[in-house]
């Protein structure tokens, strides 16, 4: 389940959501979120996955979960500093 950026405040403005402000997790699968993807389909009418969809799984949402997993310790070490 993904996490929303408002659990982290102001500490959350370098951290790159999906259109609705969620943060994929481990856990999350490229499509369990909903990023904008501009006039590119990821899937065609059949359900396949597009050539530009297979990209998006296999290469580029992983770099967003890895710079997101990354981003949320940031986070979380700006939040353990100011509650100290």
């Amino acid at each position: 389940m993904p996490i929303h950026k408002n659990n982290f405040g102001s500490f959350a403005n370098d951290i790159q959501t999906d259109i609705n402000g969620y943060i994929p997790i481990d856990s999350d699968e490229a499509f369990d979120l909903d990023y904008d993807h501009g006039c590119e389909l990821t899937h065609d009418e059949n359900g396949e996955l597009t050539e530009y969809g297979d990209w998006f799984e296999n290469d580029r949402f992983p770099e967003i979960k890895a710079n997101a997993k990354i981003a949320i310790r940031k986070a979380e070490r700006g939040i353990t500093k100011c509650q100290k």
